[in-house]
């Protein structure tokens, strides 16, 4: 019976270091974008995020798949959302992200990369 606890104890233990380099893996691979301070509540996605300053982050993605993590500064709301990505035809000076109003609606639209030429679309 002993055996059998020291056992599962060496089991779980290895889980909880892998799972903590996954996560560790994860967030190493994530790259700040660009600070937005949002004037009114603002849909991403399926989640509505209320006003506020938050931080825009690029998820390195073996797949390739481009995720993005938007943090709220307060740090109580983080969501993750799929973004499509489009070239534009001439560099961007600057990075900025454009939303576009739907009736009461705020929807964030695209994040472009300064010094690039590209743009990210968000799913809708």
């Amino acid at each position: 019976m002993k055996n059998t606890f020291a056992r599962f104890g060496k089991s779980f233990g290895s889980l909880l270091v892998v799972g903590g380099l996954l996560a560790c893996g994860l967030f190493a691979g994530t790259t700040a974008l660009v600070t937005v301070n949002l004037p009114h509540a603002v849909t991403v996605g399926n989640a509505t995020l209320p006003s506020g300053q938050y931080t825009i982050s690029a998820v390195d993605m073996a797949s390739g798949d481009d995720l993005f993590i938007i943090r709220s500064d307060k740090g109580n709301t983080a969501i993750t959302i799929q973004a499509q990505k489009v070239m534009l035809p001439t560099h961007s000076e600057k990075t900025q992200v454009t939303m576009s109003k739907d009736g009461a609606n705020w929807t964030l639209d695209t994040l472009v990369v300064g010094g690039t030429d590209v743009s990210f679309q968000f799913t809708k």
